[in-house]
């Protein structure tokens, strides 16, 4: 049977975790993806022969390539970093009107909003209907502050 050569195992191991790094952010899993990579091609050229010592090779490849590779792998598999300034650009809204389109309850805090176009999850310390006009008046995140006009 195919799968039960553990360079193949390792290898599938290894693509899975790597493709696991797309779906779970944090650049971490791809350097346990990229262990087994090493440890499948130390199998497959018989330099790791016993579980233990292919178990080995890839705890220390892991740790090994995520100390001196995470800063330029952070840079592939990361997301972009906003700077002071680029995260204040957003407050030129601040002050704008934005229609409620789903009702805003302050208990909840759920509800939400359109802002040129796309709509914004938003929380207030006000209640505002649905097709209220309400001022821009923050964000946490991606979420807009709001209050009554």
């Amino acid at each position: 049977m195919i799968f039960s050569a553990p360079e193949l195992i390792w290898f599938a191991i290894g693509l899975l975790l790597i493709t696991a790094e797309f779906i779970i952010p944090g650049v971490f899993i791809v350097f346990f993806g990229l262990g087994s990579l090493i440890c499948s091609g130390t199998t497959y050229l018989g330099w790791t022969s016993s579980t233990s010592s292919q178990v080995a090779v890839m705890l220390i490849s892991s740790i090994i390539s995520l100390i001196f590779l995470r800063k330029y792998f952070s840079n592939i598999f990361g997301g972009k970093k906003f700077t002071e300034k680029e995260s204040e650009e957003f407050n030129f809204a601040i002050g704008s009107s934005v229609e409620v389109i789903e009702r805003i309850d302050s208990k909840t805090g759920k509800g939400k909003v359109k802002y040129q176009g796309s709509i914004w999850e938003a929380e207030s310390e006000d209640i505002i209907e649905e097709h209220e006009i309400a001022v821009l008046v923050g964000h946490d995140n991606l979420k807009l502050k709001v209050k009554k006009k």
